[in-house]
């Protein structure tokens, strides 16, 4: 700093200037800082600005790349919050009996509210019978009937099985929802997954937005998902899902399944009722997503009181799916 001060002596005294004296200059020095924070100031702005007007960009990018669906919130909150148990003489075979034990294990159905017929096409050979006991709640009392048990083509009996009831002529599916799977190709081939699969639409939670997919193909998301043929198949709770996907499995009575891939590397399924997961890896995860953005049209998703009164249009928009 006296160095300075001494240069500048020198340069003043070149002009002929001898009235500024040494102490004067920490003036100029205190004077100097405020131009110094100001230019700070100033340059924080305008990275502020720049990042402002990226995010700004960005979204409006989504928006051009991501047509808009609207979408009840009344279809996803109903007014049904419960459900009511009826009278014994009131319900259905499957409701009176939703389980059985054979073989020394327990079969389920999957819901007795949403339960439809297995097709003939995937019934198999009659395997054995049963007596299947049910409790009335109201009269508290139970009841037997007996069963008849039936292969489901393609698929183990110590995972799934039909049942058909006394005095129906109908065949309900049932799986062993504590069946353990030995690895993921095992999981792959016990539910016959290529054959019987049927995917339906994902959904992309993506920063703040929602993204769905429609038509996807069942090789996709078998050749890009099950990567890791050997990975273990866990009963475990993972993270929040980045994307969900919606499938079902007819010939076993699957038909409100959810397959999911998660923050932490894991792919999750209810598909027996319980949790069951595959680790393969958050570049895995990551790369999936990537692929099914990059190959299926997806739609953000926007939730309404009403939708013809808010938009005029009945689903997405753009008017492509009216």
């Amino acid at each position: 700093m006296k160095k300075l001060e001494n240069d500048f002596l020198k340069e003043l005294n070149k002009q002929n200037i001898s009235n500024i004296k040494p102490s004067d200059l920490n003036l100029c020095q205190e004077n100097k800082r405020p131009r110094i924070r100001l230019s700070f100031i100033l340059s924080f702005a305008v990275v502020i600005i720049a990042v402002i007007t990226c995010i700004l960009i960005y979204k409006a990018q989504l928006s051009s790349k991501y047509p808009i669906k609207y979408v009840n919130r009344g279809d996803i909150n109903n007014s049904n919050d419960g459900y009511i148990i009826k009278h014994w003489d009131e319900k259905s075979n499957y409701e009176k009996w939703p389980s059985i034990s054979y073989n020394n294990r327990n079969y389920e159905l999957y819901s007795t509210i949403l339960i439809s017929e297995t097709p003939t096409k995937y019934i198999g050979d009659k395997i054995g019978e049963c007596v299947a006991v049910g409790y009335d709640i109201y009269e508290q009392k139970q009841h037997t009937c007996n069963t008849l048990i039936y292969e489901i083509k393609d698929f183990k009996s110590e995972l799934a099985i039909a049942v058909k009831y006394e005095n129906d002529d109908c065949y309900y599916s049932m799986v062993n929802i504590n069946y353990e799977f030995a690895n993921t190709l095992d999981f792959i081939n016990s539910l016959n997954i290529s054959r019987y699969a049927t995917f339906k639409s994902a959904h992309y939670y993506k920063d703040d937005l929602e993204i769905e997919y429609y038509d996807l193909k069942n090789n996709d998301i078998i050749s890009k998902l099950f990567v890791d043929k050997d990975a273990p198949v866990e009963m475990i709770n993972s993270k929040f899902p980045l994307m969900s996907i919606s499938f079902s499995i007819e010939a076993i009575g699957r038909t409100n399944l959810s397959l999911s891939v998660s923050s932490d590397g894991y792919i999750n399924t209810n598909i027996l009722s319980y949790n069951r997961s595959i680790y393969i890896g958050k570049d895995k995860v990551n790369s999936f997503i990537k692929y099914i953005d990059d190959n299926y049209q997806g739609y953000k998703i926007v939730y309404v009181n009403n939708i013809l009164e808010e938009t005029g249009s009945a689903m997405f928009s753009n008017g492509s799916r009216n």
